[in-house]
């Protein structure tokens, strides 16, 4: 336990997991399939702790859609997205599994 500033505090590590880099191609190629059907992109990092922070390890292409959820909050009860927001997100995975099929 510390004390600073008249406050008390206890640190507590919960969890320790090593960053991970997702797939650059992955991620390019995301980006270009959401521009080619105006969708508005944002690159960002997360610590979330989501599976796919782990399949690096098992699998050899990696990559991560976000949903925005209304007020920011996520993996919560009061979680909520637009069905919009969600349908173009399946676009846009549609598209790249589509073009990374293509490729091979």
């Amino acid at each position: 336990m510390l004390k600073k500033r008249g406050l008390i505090y206890t640190l507590k590590e919960l969890t320790h997991d090593t960053p991970v880099s997702l797939d650059k191609k992955i991620i390019e190629t995301l980006k270009r399939e959401a521009h080619r059907i105006n969708i508005p992109t944002l690159e960002l990092p997360s610590g979330a702790g989501h599976d796919a922070m782990h399949m690096p390890y098992v699998a050899t292409h990696t990559g991560m859609v976000f949903v925005p959820c209304k007020e920011g909050i996520s993996h919560n009860i009061a979680e909520e997205v637009n069905m919009d927001d969600v349908i173009c997100a399946t676009e846009v995975i549609t598209k790249t599994l589509i073009t990374l099929a293509n490729e091979g």
